[in-house]
This record gives structure tokens, sequence and C-alpha cells, in this order.
């Protein structure tokens, strides 16, 4: 299973000095709304801790600069 989507930077490989691919950065988001729907025992007022688990893959994932948003009515 490939965790990163890869973006090709040569028009043809054996003409580019530049590495074949790189990974290419992504942004989720989640609102918390679609959690309380699948699950009206969470309480978004009282959230305390977030927890990411990546385990589908042999090698693990990196994940960098996770942030959070508050939305304001």
């Amino acid at each position: 299973m490939r965790v990163t989507l890869e973006g090709h930077l040569g028009k043809a490989r054996f003409m580019s000095p530049f590495p074949a691919s790189e990974p290419v950065l992504q942004h989720f988001e989640f609102p918390l709304a679609d959690f309380v729907a699948s699950n009206p025992a969470i309480d978004p007022a009282r959230l305390a801790h977030v927890r990411f688990v990546f385990d589908r893959t042999a090698t693990g994932v990196v994940v960098d600069n996770v942030g959070f948003r508050v939305a304001t009515p």
C-alpha cells in the first residue's frame, strides 16, 4: 500500500538531473461534527487529547505540522 502521493518533476526522466519524483504535501481537514455524527457520545467541548495511529504499513508514515483550527460561528 502506498501512503504518499508522488509528483513527477521532469518531462523525460532520462533528460532530467532532478529526482524522478518527490512526495506531494497533502492537507486534510476533519470537522468535529463528522465525528459527533458518527458517535453522539463524543463531546467536542471536553476534548483533551487527539491521537493519530498509523499502523497499516510496516514502514510507517512521517507526519509533520499537525494543527487544529477553531471555527467561529
